[in-house]
């Protein structure tokens, strides 16, 4: 049997630090895993115990971002689909234009099939929606802010 060396342990807060976790919380985690190093009295833990935390972490971030990138796409389907059919409508427009097919109620057509009136607005709130999938905005208060309380005179 190997003997341990120091080699082989790495210090708990060392860990802790590439986890991004709070050592007591590591230390509760691991409890049975963690010993004290004699030399510099600090908590460790064996590298190889190390390496499957790491491993473990590593795992969680790609389910995680593949979660978030099953998610983007589910959501985005039926916004690129819509996207497409108004791009479409506003195309077979053009056409109708140049044809001479559409007159007098020009500003009706525009208003029904114009896909430029709103992609503007659609690219705003396409804009949100990924800052949301990504987890970048949290969204926004849906109740109005508390009002300030005012002392009643009885």
């Amino acid at each position: 049997m190997m003997k341990e060396t120091a080699a082989q342990n790495v210090p708990l807060v060392t860990l802790a630090a590439e986890l991004d976790q709070p050592v007591t919380v590591l230390a509760a985690r691991c409890a049975d895993h963690v010993t004290i190093a004699p030399e510099t009295g600090l908590r460790v833990v064996h590298a190889s115990v190390c390496r499957k935390l790491i491993e473990q972490r590593a795992a969680a971030i790609e389910a995680d971002q593949q979660r978030r990138r099953d998610l983007a796409t589910r959501l985005g389907a039926p916004v690129a689909a819509a996207r497409a059919r108004r791009h479409a409508i506003d195309a077979r427009h053009a056409e109708m234009r140049a044809n001479g097919e559409v007159g007098a109620g020009a500003q009706a057509v525009d208003f029904l099939f114009g896909a430029r009136v709103n992609d503007e607005r659609l690219a705003a709130a396409s804009a949100r929606m990924d800052g949301y999938l990504r987890g970048e905005s949290v969204g926004y208060r849906i109740s109005p802010p508390p009002r300030p309380r005012t002392s009643r005179k009885d």
